[in-house]
């Protein structure tokens, strides 16, 4: 339910409906690349396959730039380089073992496995 405001300004009266803050229910990590060659084909690839799996909606975010990280093309756009450290969040908020687990495997050299 919107909040009321009413003030003074002067001879003026004013008077305004303000909204109510929504909850933000999400969870997030942040985790640093560690795939020698960053987030291309074959580790982007990799976590897609892995959110998808999980079932969960989740973001990878880097320098103000969001992606679905269950889309290849949208995670590589974000062009994240090996050490860049991006943050993944879902607004699951029973989705905090699925996130560890995309920390633990964004963490590892995909290219090497």
């Amino acid at each position: 339910m919107p909040a009321r405001y009413h003030g003074h300004y002067g001879h003026l009266c004013l008077t305004m409906d303000i909204p109510a803050l929504e909850r933000n229910n999400h969870d997030s990590r942040t985790v640093a690349i560690g795939s020698s060659v960053g987030l291309h084909a074959r580790p982007a690839n990799i976590l897609a396959e892995a959110v998808d799996d999980s079932g969960v909606d989740v973001t990878i975010s880097l320098g103000g730039e969001e992606a679905d990280a269950a889309s290849l093309l949208e995670i590589m756009t974000l062009g994240a380089k090996h050490g860049d450290v991006v943050t993944l969040s879902t607004e699951d908020d029973s989705a905090g073992a699925v996130l560890d687990s995309l920390v633990e495997l964004l963490s590892r050299d995909l290219d090497q496995e």
